[in-house]
């Protein structure tokens, strides 16, 4: 370290050291104006008399500094002080994987989620046309949470030589050879060590040296000596990883070895396509045992990589387009049992009938249902209506939906019979197979059904189910009662609804049928939840129950009821239903995502994230979880958590908008306003929504671009013109434009109707009746904003964003000392302090009393809290 130890770095407060070496010294420091801690790389002070390597230093930080990836650390700023460069980055609390190896290799399932995760960030730096060159354990960090995090990418092409008291030697030929050799040895690449020209290629063979060392706890390559190391690289092949780790699985040491191969044109074509595969292999073996040791596939003998062998790809496309994570030359029983996570497709209608594809719907439906009854499997359901018919493969309705199992199928009629086909897509395993042929009368759809969900049952050797619905009223129409089902797999679609409800209506009317009942009082609740009119309710709870009084067995209907429950503001009475549902299917997703949201809205802190955390253990590759409980987090002002369950959304679905609304969000409350900007850009590009476009103007605002502010958020109220809290937005950005007071009344008046129209619907909301505050004292209601915020505070009394909104309403009926300290109780609870700070509506307050609460509480929450 510098022998006079440093107390400021430019604007930032030096707090320590974190280490130093031939790449310069690392601090960590705050960041005043924010109120966030960061760290803070000096760069050595042979750059600073070099204009040249300066000018290069800057531009190649600041490209990196556009990498905006949840697996890269994220660069803040470069800057100069007395010529010596720095660069501000995020501050990672955890440990580099040198440290995580000084106890040995691995454990096999942290190695493969490690990889996983790595390979996303190279994937992202790569497109982006940026190269490490010095990829190596030390730059490898993995957070307390386990959230990997690359670092310094862009810098590892200005190194030199090591200083003398580098921690890993790095290594330049003198200027008079052709080439330079920019790494560190034992991770660099061949064509690094022979200072030739590099590409992304050479970051994965350095990826693999890495991989191969997380696995074995033995470097790839080391030799007694830097040159001995080299030679090594350029002409040793290291041993097999199974001589160390006979438990590694196989397609990863496949990977590992592809990625070493001496040639580059012999690793992937594309880094995306190695994180694809090693996204794959993590998921497979992740739901095969749950303990550390993952069992080992027999194993295929492999050819050793030569130069100029082919190589052979972890990923074979068959004639049929179904990707093969590798071929098992021994039957799967061999392996042990593992779990089955089922996605039903959409089934094909081939019989040419009026309305067959709603009928076909309906018979998928049931299938889903009935494969739900059986405790050794977990039924995938989708999250929109339109998520399985989006998916052009089974492999994409496995990634959507966290499956490594996918049924497929058709119905064809042939005269008076139909015949229904089906298909099971073992994704996990690499398999496509036939499954079965189902034939019977066009009159005898349940008959058909049973003999189907047995069939399906008995291919996947599913062994009993843990309860038996009553069988359905053969007197109700069959094909109705399935046309009904059909149309309520479009609960999005009103007139969807309306149909479905109409044709159950008329079964009803002669039949007391439990499915019957148990079906339409699910469609009075998608009724409910498009109109928000409260007779749906009512005629909602009067079928339900009708059901349970016929069929007390079903537990779907007690998370109908659960749901409907819930949204009323009911929510001991939903806690009920749900552990009903539970009693009978303790594995329901549905209702114990239920139970959680009815326990977040209790303020029901613990019981809460409990529940959250049992749906993501139930459903570990579905992301659906993780950003409920990102959401979870985010109400909790637990920031820094919530930004890693939404960056495990991305991941897991990188072509969702929804995981990058949710991340960049976090963004905003962490105050990275531009970075936000461009993951909502990421967002927007994928699909116009309105959630981003709002984001893009909560950005603005707070980033005092008040215009740009107010044309996203007009953008977010034309696509949704029903969500009170947009509108709230708009009101907010037209306040500070000039001459817009009418525009920002008229906003902010929308926003009261639509938001006392939930209010009716569901009085324990807080968030939503809080937000109502604001916005009535924004209009000069002060009575009636203090009661609906106290009404609120007296609900959830410790909820970090009522408390600000608290502090809000105060300031605006001129109540300074209040408003004080309401922002000191929000900020003591980890509400962020970058939207306290950048709050135009607390211009009034910027005299030093803000300053002041911002500084008194700057030790305590140190911002989101991890």
């Amino acid at each position: 370290m510098t022998s006079t130890p440093r107390e400021t770095l430019g604007p930032y407060r030096i707090i320590g050291p974190l280490g130093a070496g031939g790449m310069g010294e690392v601090y960590v420091a705050r960041d005043p104006s924010l109120g966030r801690t960061v760290a803070i790389k000096v760069l050595p002070q042979r750059f600073s008399g070099d204009r040249e390597s300066l000018s290069r230093f800057t531009r190649e930080a600041r490209s990196a500094s556009a990498l905006n990836h949840p697996n890269i650390v994220t660069i803040y700023e470069v800057g100069a002080e007395n010529g010596t460069p720095y660069i501000v980055m995020e501050h990672i609390e955890g440990s580099d994987l040198r440290t995580l190896l000084r106890n040995g290799p691995l454990p096999n399932r942290k190695t493969l989620d490690i990889a996983a995760q790595i390979a996303d960030g190279l994937a992202a730096a790569h497109e982006k046309g940026i190269v490490h060159r010095d990829l190596k354990p030390e730059n490898v960090m993995v957070t307390k949470d386990g959230f990997v995090k690359i670092l310094d990418f862009g810098l590892a092409k200005l190194i030199a030589p090591a200083e003398h008291d580098a921690d890993t030697a790095q290594w330049e030929i003198p200027p008079t050879n052709p080439g330079t050799i920019v790494g560190t040895v034992g991770y660099m690449s061949p064509e690094q060590a022979q200072g030739r020209a590099v590409d992304f290629r050479s970051d994965q063979f350095s990826f693999g040296a890495i991989l191969y060392e997380l696995s074995t706890g033995k470097a790839a390559f080391a030799g007694d000596n830097a040159l001995d190391t080299m030679t090594a690289i350029v002409r040793e092949q290291p041993k097999p990883i199974a001589d160390f780790n006979a438990q590694a699985p196989a397609a990863f040491c496949d990977v590992v070895e592809r990625l070493l191969a001496k040639d580059s044109a012999h690793r992937y074509d594309s880094t995306r396509d190695t994180a694809r595969d090693l996204r794959n292999i993590h998921a497979y073996y992740a739901s095969t045992i749950a303990k550390d040791d993952l069992p080992r596939p027999p194993l295929v003998r492999r050819r050793t990589l030569m130069a100029g062998a082919v190589v052979a790809a972890v990923l074979v496309v068959g004639a049929a387009g179904i990707a093969l994570l590798y071929e098992r030359t021994t039957p799967a029983a061999e392996a042990g049992p593992v779990k089955k996570y089922i996605a039903v497709t959409q089934f094909k209608d081939l019989t040419g009938d009026p309305n067959g594809q709603l009928v076909v719907d309906g018979l998928s439906e049931t299938l889903a249902a009935r494969l739900a009854r059986f405790s050794s499997v977990q039924v995938m359901r989708p999250n929109t209506p339109d998520a399985l018919a989006a998916a052009v493969t089974p492999q994409q309705v496995a990634r959507d939906l966290g499956a490594n199992v996918v049924l497929t199928g058709s119905m064809q009629r042939a005269g008076e019979r139909l015949r229904v086909a089906y298909e099971v897509v073992d994704i996990g395993r690499g398999t496509r197979r036939s499954g079965d042929l189902i034939e019977g009368a066009v009159g005898d759809l349940f008959a058909i059904q049973d003999r189907l969900a047995e069939s399906v049952a008995s291919s996947l050797q599913l062994g009993a189910p843990t309860f038996h619905a009553a069988l359905p009223d053969t007197s109700v129409s069959q094909r109705r009662y399935l046309e009904a089902l059909g149309y309520l797999r479009r609960y999005d679609n009103e007139t969807s609804v309306d149909n479905a409800i109409q044709v159950l209506e008329e079964l009803a009317a002669t039949s007391g049928s439990a499915s019957v009942q148990a079906a339409l009082g699910r469609g009075y609740l998608y009724k409910f939840q498009l109109t928000h009119d409260p007779k749906w309710a009512a005629t909602a709870a009067t079928a339900c129950e009708r059901a349970v009084a016929a069929d007390a067995q079903n537990p779907a209907v007690h998370v109908t009821l659960g749901d409907l429950r819930r949204q009323m503001g009911k929510l001991d009475e939903a806690v009920r239903e749900y552990n009903a549902a539970l009693a009978k299917q303790p594995n329901d997703a549905a209702a114990i995502l239920g139970l959680a949201e009815t326990y977040k809205a209790g303020g029901k802190v613990a019981e809460a994230e409990a529940a959250y955390r049992k749906a993501i253990e139930l459903l570990p590759n579905y992301w659906g979880g993780y950003n409920k409980l990102g959401a979870f987090y985010y109400t909790r002002a637990r920031y820094t958590d919530a930004a890693g369950m939404f960056a495990r959304v991305v991941q897991l679905v990188p072509d969702n908008e929804r995981g990058y609304n949710n991340l960049g969000s976090m963004y905003l409350q962490l105050g990275r306003y531009d970075e936000a900007v461009r993951v909502f850009s990421t967002s927007l590009a994928k699909k116009p929504n309105a959630q981003a476009y709002s984001n893009v103007g909560t950005a603005n605002y707070f980033l005092g671009r008040y215009s740009d502010a107010a044309n996203a958020f007009e953008e977010a109220t034309a696509l949704a013109p029903k969500n009170f809290l947009y509108w709230a937005n708009l009101g907010d950005a037209y306040r500070w434009i000039p001459n817009s007071e009418a525009r920002a009344a008229t906003a902010y008046d929308k926003a009261i109707q639509l938001a006392d129209n939930e209010m009716k619907l569901n009085p324990t909301d807080v968030g939503i009746r809080s937000r109502l505050s604001v916005c009535l004292a924004k209009r000069g209601q002060i009575a009636r904003a203090d009661r609906e915020i106290q009404a609120a505070l007296q609900r959830d009394p410790t909820h970090p964003g009522v408390m600000f909104n608290a502090g809000q309403i105060a300031n605006i009926a001129h109540r300074d000392a209040e408003a004080l300290q309401w922002l000191d109780r929000a900020l003591r609870a980890g509400y962020s302090r970058s939207e306290v700070a950048h709050e135009r509506d607390f211009e009034n307050l910027r005299d030093g009393r803000l300053q002041q609460v911002l500084r008194q509480t700057a030790t305590i929450g140190a911002g989101p809290r991890s």
